[in-house]
């Protein structure tokens, strides 16, 4: 009976290890802002997969890269509505990829990634629009 005990004792222990790898690499948070939501993430390639497939919910998809292609995060953004009422937000640690669901209208986007800063302007409709950034 004793050997069962601790039998059993392994398998919640083994049960409790397995939910906190589970939930320590789950996909990044949705966040809300008054300009809409947005998600950032995309390390990895479950991460990358689960992003991709929930594409749809974002009018705004952005991806950061270098010059050779490869993806890169840690990447400072601010989107800042030019037409569109509401502040400014702010996704400091953003990348690989960062997805929007914005209120249509138009929106300058600043990326910064070491020291180097791309500007770009988009003009957000309730269809999809991707951009790739790349940094030199």
């Amino acid at each position: 009976m004793k050997h069962t005990m601790t039998l059993s004792t392994c398998i919640k222990l083994l049960g409790l290890t397995m939910m906190i790898q589970f939930v320590s690499a789950s996909s990044a948070e949705v966040v809300n802002t008054d300009l809409g939501i947005f998600i950032s993430g995309g390390i990895g390639l479950d991460e990358r997969q689960e992003m991709y497939a929930n594409r749809d919910q974002y009018n705004l998809r952005l991806s950061f890269a270098n010059a050779s292609g490869a993806y890169i995060s840690g990447v400072d953004t601010s989107i800042e509505p030019l037409s569109a009422k509401g502040t400014a937000m702010h996704c400091p640690d953003a990348g690989p990829l960062l997805f929007l669901s914005l209120i249509p209208g138009k929106y300058r986007i600043s990326a910064t990634f070491e020291d180097k800063t791309l500007v770009l302007t988009v003009n957000v409709s309730p269809g999809a629009s991707e951009r790739v950034l790349h940094w030199p």
